[in-house]
């Protein structure tokens, strides 16, 4: 095990309610300042998710279905952000939530019902060899990997197999190689999508490298 942390220093939503707003409300919660001053001062920044990115880079994608889930979730933001200011007359600024929400999409890990912002578990990356997270009575834990995590090395997790428009929508990076997302060409040729047709000083094209 490498850390366990318990329940009343994280930030607990329940997604018991049929309103789809858990997000909207965990992201209330964090620039309404209900994080520990702790937390939220090591709290990752916002992720590069694709509705982030300009029309013209989503379009070099080439990729229309793509380009749709990017509008259909900038559209969902409207929601969560219509949401939050019907709960809260001092709403405050739209995109410190828009920051918020999309940590929140990121970097919440589900404990059966409930949608969990754990500190420290918060600012573990992917690495498909790194570690997973379990629950416990008093917390929340992450187990390190089986290879262990040697002093200085980052403690990482484990996010799972996802497509390659899943990674860009909401984690705002490309695995690589993704193995989730290859097409087998016969004998040992694979190809996957480990190269974006962005300009070549865009710094997003690390990402896919």
């Amino acid at each position: 095990t490498a850390m366990v942390i318990p329940f009343e220093n994280c930030l607990v939503e329940p997604d018991g309610s049929d309103d789809d707003h858990w997000a909207s409300r965990l992201a209330s919660r964090l620039v309404r300042g209900e994080a520990a001053a702790a937390h939220a001062a090591h709290l990752p920044p916002p992720p590069d998710v694709l509705p982030r990115w300009d029309d013209d880079d989503v379009e070099a994608l080439g990729d229309d279905g793509l380009a749709a889930e990017a509008d259909g979730l900038f559209f969902w933001r409207d929601e969560q952000w219509a949401a939050h200011c019907a709960r809260h007359a001092d709403a405050g600024s739209r995109d410190a939530f828009v920051d918020a929400l999309d940590v929140v999409c990121s970097r919440t890990v589900r404990c059966g019902t409930d949608l969990i912002l754990a500190p420290l578990l918060d600012m573990a990356n992917h690495d498909p060899a790194g570690g997973h997270y379990f629950v416990r009575d008093d917390g929340i834990g992450l187990a390190a990997s089986d290879a262990g995590v040697a002093a200085g090395e980052p403690v990482t997790l484990n996010y799972g197999e996802r497509n390659n428009g899943d990674w860009l929508c909401h984690y705002g990076f490309l695995p690589s190689p993704n193995r989730a997302d290859a097409t087998a060409l016969g004998g040992g040729a694979r190809v996957s999508w480990d190269m974006l047709p962005l300009p070549e000083d865009d710094p997003r094209r690390s990402a896919a490298a």
